[in-house]
Formats: structure tokens, sequence, C-alpha cells
């Protein structure tokens, strides 16, 4: 049900664009080669301001390559036959810059697979990029090197069409190396990917069947590279600005699953080695904390580069789609088109700054943990339409960011499950201190539940708190039977303690 949306914006686009040739070719032409420049740029500037968090090098790379292709297709449109931008009217120079892009992008897809497990120096990629570039535009503009690709009269010239093969059986072979390594990708990711580079096989097989570069073999050519760089756009750049984490955290996720994996292991021992397990869990609350810090870390670096770099970023593109608007007010169909990108750009910058906060939010940062909470508390409220009563004593905080950061995520899970489960409109909220100890417990009165069926529980909800509430060597305990509420309290030791401490602690 969720693909119906992106089906109807999809078949809206390619009717759209489809109409204005019924007007004007050349117009049409333009639109679907700007409509696939955008997205190529896009690209490029998702993995551009996200490169010192990635681990995986992939996106990276094909970010910088779909720079210097958009900016070869950008000519290719400039010079297209009828646009009378660098002189005559010939179809080769434009067939000639198309073939450029296709081996430069097919070439591009084809390499980034290596990248999946080894790392990329940019600045040695873009120089790489802009040497190979240049090469080809001097070929074709300078030195006449370049096969002629359209002779008029004739059609396509053999070079042309055999090249179309070519890079198609390279797309091929890149969608088999993409399945082959398909463990390192989200589905999310993986699944339009593929589609877009099968769909980029159908584009350029199109491509050799027209003898004229007005006619319906290559409209449709055109019209199918719209859906390859839309599948493309769903597969890099939405996901990226609406789940990043997803793309940015898989190996933090991963580092969980092998702690968990080494405190099974130490609970295997406890009969014969009671102080070494002693140790390895100290060991274990450390490295639990550490995980804590370097997750926050990670959150506000990625808050902080999706507020300064990408609205910024953004907010530049919208400045020159205005620009393009008002230098078109003559021509209804760029004007229109111009204002739905200002609007697409509008809402990319929305979600980046909510995106942003939800990250690390402001409060957290800069208040105490019970203004935090209170601050969540009006945030349900608002969005969801949960009253939270707080109940918290009078200068209560922690004394660890880390821990504030997480008793306060910690809360705001459990509101979500109010919301979810409960079925009532009012949950209470308390923030307490026990000596060293610092707790947080939710309550509502709403249907409560089985606490027995926790066990089976599975995923990043009530299981995952418990589990980074022990990790920290904390309590989390559930009260709730059917019918008459629920109350999950949390206790955690407000700062990292030492082994040494913990012997003395009675």
């Amino acid at each position: 049900m969720r693909s119906i949306p992106s089906v109807a914006v999809l078949a809206a686009t390619l009717f759209g664009i489809y109409l204005t040739s019924l007007y004007n070719y050349l117009l049409f032409h333009s639109l679907a080669e700007i409509f696939s420049i955008v997205i190529a740029c896009g690209i490029f500037m998702v993995a551009w301001n996200a490169r010192r968090l990635l681990q995986n090098h992939y996106l990276l790379f094909v970010g910088i390559a779909y720079l210097f292709v958009g900016g070869i297709d950008t000519l290719h449109t400039l010079a297209y036959k009828g646009m009378g931008v660098f002189g005559g009217e010939g179809a080769n120079l434009p067939t000639q810059l198309w073939i450029a892009a296709r081996h430069l992008e097919a070439v591009s897809l084809l390499l980034a697979v290596i990248f999946l497990h080894r790392r990329l120096r940019p600045g040695l990629a873009v120089a790489a990029y802009s040497l190979a570039t240049f090469g080809l535009l001097a070929a074709i503009f300078w030195w006449k090197i370049f096969p002629d690709c359209y002779i008029e009269g004739t059609g396509l010239t053999p070079f042309k069409i055999y090249s179309e093969y070519a890079v198609s059986l390279v797309f091929l072979a890149t969608i088999g190396l993409l399945i082959r390594n398909a463990k390192v990708f989200e589905r999310d990711v993986l699944v339009p990917l593929i589609g877009s580079i099968a769909v980029a096989i159908v584009s350029e097989l199109a491509f050799t069947k027209y003898l004229s570069v007005y006619g319906p073999a290559n409209m449709i050519g055109h019209l199918l590279k719209v859906v390859s760089f839309y599948l493309l756009y769903k597969a890099i750049v939405q996901t990226s600005l609406i789940a990043p984490w997803n793309l940015l955290f898989r190996e933090l996720k991963q580092s969980e699953e092998a702690l968990r994996e080494l405190n099974a292991t130490l609970e295997s021992r406890v009969a014969e080695r009671t102080e070494e397990l002693e140790h390895r869990t100290w060991q274990l609350e450390k490295l639990a904390l550490e995980l804590s810090q370097a997750e926050d870390r990670e959150r506000k670096r990625l808050a902080v580069i999706l507020h300064d770099d990408l609205q910024q970023q953004l907010a530049a593109a919208m400045f020159h789609a205005g620009a393009i608007s008002s230098r078109v007010k003559e021509d209804l169909s760029l004007r229109e088109t111009a204002v739905t990108v200002d609007q697409m750009l509008m809402e990319a910058m929305q979600t980046s700054r909510s995106l942003s906060h939800e990250l690390f939010p402001a409060m957290l940062q800069h208040g105490t943990l019970a203004g935090a909470i209170e601050w969540l508390g009006n945030q349900m409220q608002a969005k969801h339409g949960l009253v939270v009563r707080v109940d918290a004593a009078e200068g209560v905080d922690s004394h660890s960011e880390t821990h504030k950061s997480f008793l306060y995520r910690a809360t705001r899970e459990l509101l979500f499950n109010v919301v979810k489960h409960a079925g009532v409109k009012e949950a209470r909220v308390r923030l307490h201190r026990l000596g060293r100890h610092l707790g947080v417990s939710v309550s509502d009165h709403g249907q409560g539940f089985d606490p027995q069926t926790l066990r089976a529980a599975k995923g990043f909800g009530l299981f995952s708190i418990r589990e980074r509430v022990e990790l920290m060597g904390g309590r989390m305990k559930i009260r709730s039977a059917q019918g008459r509420g629920a109350t999950f309290s949390i206790a955690i030791a407000d700062g990292f303690v030492s082994i040494d401490e913990r012997r003395h602690t009675p």
C-alpha cells in the first residue's frame, strides 16, 4: 500500500512530461533531462554532506559520479537539435554527449560495488572524474576524435548502437554484483536501485531503434530514463532524508548485537568463574556507556549536518529555483515546473529540520532532564493528544549527559507505547533520585497487559530498553495486569561506577 502514492506521483509526472511533447518536443526533452539532472545533483548533495558519517563508501562514490554524469547530461540538453546553443542544427553532437554520459554512468555504477568494502578518498575521486570528464568533452568538442553517433539522412551509426548494447551489458553485470552483495544493503535501498538499473537497460535498448531524434523510440527512451532516475531518487535521496539512521547506524546496531552475544557467553560461565564474570560485566557496562556516548555523538553530528549543511544547500537550491521561475514568466510550463521544484525543496527542508530536531532536541542538550521531559510531554499532547503529568522532585537531574539522553529516549518510547496500546489520553511520568540511582517511571490507567508476553518481544521497543538498562547496570520493572493499567520503572546508577566502588557498595 505504501507504494501506491509513489506510483501515482510517477505516473502523473510521466503523463505531464509526455503532454509537453504534444506542444513542443524540445520542451519535452528539456524537462525529461532536467528531471534526471536535478536528481543526479541531489544524490551528490546527500552523499557529499554525509561523507564523514558513512561507514560504507558506495553511496559517496555514486554521488560523486552522478555529479559529473549530470554535468554531461546538461551539455547534452543544451546541444540537442533545435536548441541552437552551440551552433548548427545537427543531431550528432548531442548524441555523442549522450553516449559519453551513459558510458560514464554505467562504468561508475559497476566500479561503485568495490567501495562496499573499501574506503574512498573523496578528493582523489573528484580529481579522477574531473580528468575523465575533461577528456571526454575534449574528444568531442576540440580534438574531434570521438566517433560519430548520428549521420543526417542515415540515422544511428553502428558505433552508437553497439555502445548502447555495451552499456546495457555493464548495467546487467552491475545488477548481478548488487544481488551478490545484497546483505550489505537495506531492502528499501536495494530493490529500487536494481529496478532503476533494469529500467535503464530497457531505455538504452529503446535508443537503438530511432531514426529521428524527435521520433517515438527516442521519446520512449527518455520517459524510461525519467522512471530510472525516479527509482534512483527513491533508493538514495528519499531514503537518506526520511530514515538516515538506517543508512548511517547499521554498524552501530551490529555492535549492539555483538555485545548481547558476549553477555550471553558470560552468563553460561557464572557457576565456575564468578569473579571473572563480575569483571566482564563491569567491562560490558563500560562498553555500553561508551556505545551510548558514541550514539549520542553520531546523533548530534548528524543533527548538525542536517541543520547547518543540508538546509543551507536546500536554501541555496530554493533561491536558484526562484531565480529560474522569475526568468521564465512567459513559459507557463517551465514556470510551473520551477514552482514544483521549489515546493519539493521546501518539503525536503521541512523534513530535514524535523529529523534534526528528533535526532537531538535542543532542550535535551541545554536544559535539565526534568525540563526535557516536560517539553516531551507538551510535544506528546500537541502531536498525539496524550496529556502527560510530570512529577519531578526539585533539582533532580542527571550528572551524566549520556544517562540523561538515554532516560529521555526511554521515556519517549514508553509514552509512545501508551499512545499505541493503552487506549487512554493521560499518562504520568515520575522522576526521582534514591542515593546514587536516578529513576524514571511511566504509568497509565489503560487496558494493561500480561508482562509475561514481553519475554518473546523482539525488535527495538521495550525489549531494547530493558537490554540497554541491564547493560548499564540498572534495572527495569514492569507492573501490569489486564484492565488495570501499567507502570514501567527504570533505575540506573547516575554516573559510571568503578569495579572497586561496586565491591564496597552494600
